[in-house]
């Protein structure tokens, strides 16, 4: 048998999010924004199922916030531009607007919590 180093398609299927004290609102972005399913489990967290039900996740409370961009997390959206009007709609600031990551339809917003979260929007298909 040939073994490979390549591992098989991965994906991001469970997520915490960082949220100093602020546990539900920003809860309420992510649900107003991107329509994720916000929840509370038994243990009196609040937790998050996005769009597909492929990826989960909990904001926990304490831990300090993402806020400069190391490891992104983006969010794919049907169109960046759209998110962008939603989030600072909800209070959120852009920290980079569409065109820091050329050849890419990106953008960077600071989420209540502090957090720095990037949209990606896929490219039209000719």
């Amino acid at each position: 048998m040939h073994e490979s180093n390549v591992l098989p398609t991965q994906r991001q299927n469970l997520l915490h999010r960082n949220a100093r004290h602020r546990r539900r609102p920003l809860g309420r972005l992510y649900q107003k924004v991107f329509g994720w399913n916000i929840r509370q489990r038994g243990d009196g967290s609040t937790s998050f199922d996005d769009t597909t039900g492929q990826v989960s996740g909990a904001f926990r409370l304490g831990r300090p916030p993402n806020a400069t961009p190391g490891f992104m997390i983006y969010i794919m959206v049907d169109s960046v531009a759209a998110a962008m009007e939603k989030v600072t709609a909800n209070g959120c600031e852009i920290v980079q607007p569409i065109g820091g990551d050329p050849g890419e339809t990106t953008a960077r917003f600071r989420d209540p919590g502090g957090n720095v979260v990037g949209l990606y929007q896929e490219p039209e298909q000719p």
